[in-house]
């Protein structure tokens, strides 16, 4: 069998963010969702009350290959929830863009995992 390191590292750091989302919705009262509309998807989805309150895209780094699929999967969330930002989480990327209306920021697993 073939490991995929990069592939493997994406799953481990998508199981660290759905740890602490879990974590976090019991001190902080959310319910976490995975989102898709069959041709886009977005890893979590927090609803807090009858409010979608953020989105997140986990994967170990945004490159040329995968870039558009995990952007595109959270504008398609942002619009469908009307939200204004959403958040890739990679292992060490650190980032913000616009895209039309809606603000991407890119932050390190690290780093959202303290603050």
């Amino acid at each position: 069998m073939i490991f995929n390191f990069r592939q493997k590292k994406g799953k481990l750091l998508e199981n660290l963010a759905a740890v602490e989302l879990k974590k976090r919705s019991i001190l902080e009262d959310f319910e976490i969702f995975y989102w898709s509309n069959y041709n886009v998807e977005c890893d979590f989805i927090i609803k807090k009350g009858k409010r979608i309150t953020s989105a997140y895209q986990i994967c170990s780094e945004l490159t040329l290959k995968n870039k558009q699929r995990e952007i595109d999967g959270l504008i398609g969330a942002l619009r469908e929830f009307n939200l204004k930002q959403g958040f890739i989480l990679t292992e060490t990327q650190e980032n913000e863009f616009k895209i039309d209306k809606f603000k991407v920021k890119v932050i390190p697993l690290w780093k959202w995992l303290i603050a």
